[in-house]
């Protein structure tokens, strides 16, 4: 079976078969089997451990760096003489700390008065809401005491006795119905323009809280309401506007509600006085009662319409007392070293505007401001330190700094795209005292934070990155 032509590297020699079965039966030897054991053993401990290793998702947020904590110098805001002086010159403070106090007798005198002045009001209020509630109720003994309230005690002892009255005449009214329908129709009217009115100083106090809310231009002929105004605009302090218009605006809108409780008081009479004149009447002595009733209950409501209006006013002479007191404290607006203008002494003369000390920090601080998305803020909390990078820039070294959260802002903002996002202010401090942070950490410079959003397993990572596992 040999020839020219054939290819004898294509044949097995019969021979040579029964050794390459006794090869291929032959085991490995011990050496590599247990190389490959360990090679399988290996291979299912990374798999397994890979269940429980966790790996991090993170997030890098854009922030930068901002100024640091300036001096912050105080004025005096109105004059006055200085009372006590609890902090001296050099000495440490806290932000809020009381500096320097101004003599506010005065004021607190004045607002002494008007407090009892706004007590002895509401207690009328109270004591004429008894006074109706006794009319509608028709008691029969009186509420009142003689002595402690003999205004109202009497009041009512009048009104039962003007009832009575009307009874007594009541045989000597010819045309009782229509003179009764006639003084109801005129306490109506009387009512009715008292409405109006009342309204109209409700629209006018809503014009006058947008103007204040606005910083629009207001005028009224209403005297009382364009002296609110005047009074507003003249004493609105050159800084710190918003709580002043707020504390203001709280005093219009307290008017505001005292007019609207009088409108509905007033809507209550018309309602009544309106039955009152299409109710045919059965006799002169209902129609005589109803009118001395209508017109003792107008003079109720005219009665505490004035002490509203005392009461509103003595609130705002309140709040002009207490901002005076308030002023007359000068506390620290930061926490630092107190450096005073001058070496003052309780009995100096203070004028407006006077400066009276400044505050210095006594600690520099690097701090970074990093926008937040609304969907991560609840993973910022206050002292959490956060991974945060610097940029290297030429001529510097690299510089590894810790970013510490110091606050995250109440409200969120929202950007050109509709997104709403919140201010997180952190520390910034190198964690390589050989660097010098201030290099590289100055003002206007960017600074990205990577914050953890979540730990996830390896198997579980791997999962989701081939796609075998939803993303949540």
């Amino acid at each position: 079976m040999s020839g020219p032509h054939m290819n004898t590297a294509s044949y097995i020699d019969i021979a040579d078969v029964g050794t390459t079965r006794e090869v291929l039966s032959t085991e490995p030897p011990r050496g590599v089997r247990n190389l490959i054991l360990t090679a399988a053993a290996i291979l299912l401990a990374l798999v397994i451990a890979s269940g429980f290793l966790h790996i991090q998702q993170a997030e890098r947020l854009p922030g930068m760096i901002v100024a640091d904590e300036s001096a912050r110098t105080l004025s005096a805001v109105a004059a006055g003489i200085v009372a006590s002086v609890p902090v001296g010159d050099g000495q440490s403070v806290a932000a809020g700390e009381t500096v320097l106090t101004l003599d506010a007798t005065d004021a607190q005198s004045r607002l002494k008065v008007l407090q009892d002045q706004e007590a002895t009001a509401k207690s009328d209020l109270d004591n004429y809401g008894l006074l109706r509630r006794a009319v509608e109720d028709n008691v029969k003994d009186n509420p009142f005491d003689k002595v402690t309230q003999a205004k109202f005690y009497y009041a009512l002892e009048q009104y039962w006795q003007q009832l009575r009255a009307a009874a007594d005449t009541r045989t000597q009214q010819n045309n009782t119905q229509a003179s009764t329908r006639d003084q109801a129709q005129a306490a109506l009217t009387s009512s009715q323009a008292s409405l109006d009115a009342t309204n109209a100083r409700i629209a006018d106090l809503r014009a006058l809280a947008d103007a204040i809310r606005t910083g629009a231009t207001y005028t009224s002929t209403d005297s009382y309401n364009q002296n609110l105004y005047m009074v507003w605009a003249q004493n609105r302090p050159e800084s710190g506007t918003d709580a002043y218009d707020a504390n203001y605006l709280a005093q219009v809108q307290s008017q505001i509600a005292g007019a609207e409780t009088q409108a509905e008081s007033y809507k209550a009479d018309i309602a009544r006085l309106q039955a009152q004149v299409s109710a045919a009447g059965t006799g002169t002595t209902a129609d005589g009662a109803a009118a001395v009733t209508a017109q003792f209950m107008l003079d109720i409501a005219s009665s505490e319409q004035q002490l509203h209006q005392g009461l509103d006013q003595a609130r705002l002479d309140e709040a002009d007392a207490s901002l005076a007191i308030e002023q007359a404290t000068l506390t620290a607006p930061v926490s630092g070293i107190v450096e005073m203008a001058r070496d003052w002494a309780p009995g100096d003369q203070v004028q407006a505007g006077t400066q009276i000390f400044t505050v210095v920090p006594s600690t520099k601080k690097t701090y970074a401001e990093v926008v937040v998305p609304s969907r991560l803020a609840p993973l910022m909390t206050a002292g959490q330190t956060i991974p945060c990078s610097l940029p290297v820039t030429v001529g510097t070294s690299a510089v590894t700094v810790r970013c510490t959260v110091e606050r995250l802002s109440a409200a969120y903002q929202q950007d050109n795209n509709g997104q709403t996002y919140y201010t997180a202010r952190l520390t910034v401090e190198t964690t390589d005292p050989r660097k010098d942070l201030a290099q590289v950490a100055l003002p206007g410079v960017s600074i990205t934070t990577n914050l953890t959003i979540r730990q996830v397993s390896i198997l579980r990572w791997l999962g989701e990155k081939i796609g075998f596992l939803e993303t949540p």
